[in-house]
């Protein structure tokens, strides 16, 4: 819900603590007072028959790059998401921004009485929860047996570089789904005649040229040409080959979930995915 198309009463957005005064600027803020609807007693309703003009200018001379709003996220997150939060962090690597103290705003939604997280998921937007995809196992690096080297997304293709844990562009969520999602978008298949491309679709399309099996011999077979991914090391690419069981530049390693909370516990990072 866009924060700025909404009709409420004073005295419920009061109650409700109004906005986070700590947020910055803009974004964010229409996250926080929906799932303070949702979870504090409330709901919202739509009027179909409303119209609201809403101008933006081309620039906002007052912005200078987008972590300034993925602070107000992290602490909508932080607040509001309880264990669920860690599904979000996972999308930015875990490279969460410093977003200040949010104590008096956690004892706001203590003394409103709240529901959880989980009634939010399961009472109003269950499709949040198939995005997460609580159930999956697998998350973080895909890396080339044969040559070591990482899936690594490459504007708008996938390609090999060196494995950075690090490095957001080799973060990805192999899906109960068959899909292979990285932010906002997932891998797979564009046929040009006899040429396969590896890249990237919106994360809604469910078509066979991004569904993937990762299959008992560690391979990744697209449903839509059969075919199998293969790394070749000396380009740092990958191509689409006839499956073959003898193949190590077929194989790729999958990092699992766990491991990859592993890997952020040395770094100091807590995870708990217990939800």
């Amino acid at each position: 819900m866009p924060g700025g198309l909404y009709a409420v009463s004073r005295d419920w957005f009061s109650k409700l603590g109004k906005y986070d005064p700590e947020m910055d600027l803009w974004g964010g803020e229409n996250i926080e007072i929906s799932f303070k609807a949702w979870m504090c007693g409330g709901s919202l309703l739509l009027s179909l028959c409303s119209h609201v003009g809403h101008v933006y200018r081309f620039a906002n001379p007052t912005l200078h790059g987008a972590r300034l709003t993925l602070k107000n996220s992290v602490r909508v997150a932080e607040v509001w998401m309880d264990q669920y939060k860690h599904f979000f962090y996972e999308k930015l690597g875990y490279n969460i921004p410093e977003y200040g103290d949010v104590r008096s705003r956690v004892r706001l939604r203590q003394s409103l009485k709240c529901s959880n997280f989980s009634t939010y998921l399961e009472k109003v937007d269950a499709r949040i929860k198939e995005k997460m995809d609580v159930n999956g196992v697998y998350f973080g690096q895909i890396t080339s047996i044969s040559t070591t080297l990482c899936l690594h997304r490459n504007e708008h293709k996938g390609n090999l570089q060196r494995c950075s844990i690090d490095n957001i562009d080799q973060m990805w969520q192999y899906r109960t789904d068959q899909r292979i999602g990285s932010r906002e978008h997932i891998l797979g298949v564009e046929i040009k005649g006899r040429d396969r491309d590896l890249i990237f679709y919106a994360d809604y399309y469910v078509i066979d040229e991004v569904l993937w099996v990762y299959d008992d011999h560690q391979r990744l077979l697209n449903k839509k040409t059969g075919t199998c991914l293969q790394a070749n090391g000396t380009s740092m690419s990958v191509q689409f080959k006839q499956c073959s069981d003898d193949a190590v530049d077929q194989q790729w390693k999958m990092m699992t979930r766990k491991e990859y909370q592993e890997s952020m516990k040395a770094k100091g990072v807590n995870i708990d995915w217990s939800v």
